[in-house]
């Protein structure tokens, strides 16, 4: 989770994506079993300005956006800031608690109950 937002974050992105990558094929596995790998960060604030509260990005061809590179990497940033815009009820409650520290959902009850044990 991102309670800062750095401006090298989205490169961070990249490293994690290779982090995963380079220790699944360490263990000798080829290219073509390398495994959707999907990134997510999580922010209190919207780090790309847009007013969305989700971003998500997969690699497509520049010159016709239709053609997908089919790499299976995604990339995920939450803008908890906009919580109250997400379409499913329990990702907009979880981002309210992060945001507020207010657990209304049994999920986030459970979360606040082992953070007062840690």
């Amino acid at each position: 989770m991102q309670t800062t937002l750095y401006k090298d974050l989205r490169k961070r992105t990249r490293y994690y994506q290779s982090l995963m990558d380079v220790d699944y094929l360490l263990k000798g596995n080829t290219y073509s079993k390398l495994k959707e790998n999907i990134v997510i960060f999580i922010c209190l604030g919207d780090l790309f300005k847009q007013g969305l509260p989700v971003y998500t990005f997969e690699n497509t061809c520049r010159e016709n956006n239709s053609v997908k590179l089919e790499d299976k990497t995604l990339k995920v940033f939450y803008n908890c800031s906009k919580w109250m815009d997400i379409g499913s009820k329990e990702q907009a409650e979880f981002l309210k608690f992060l945001l507020t520290d207010n657990a209304e959902s049994s999920l986030c009850k459970k979360l606040k109950e082992r953070e007062k044990r840690i």
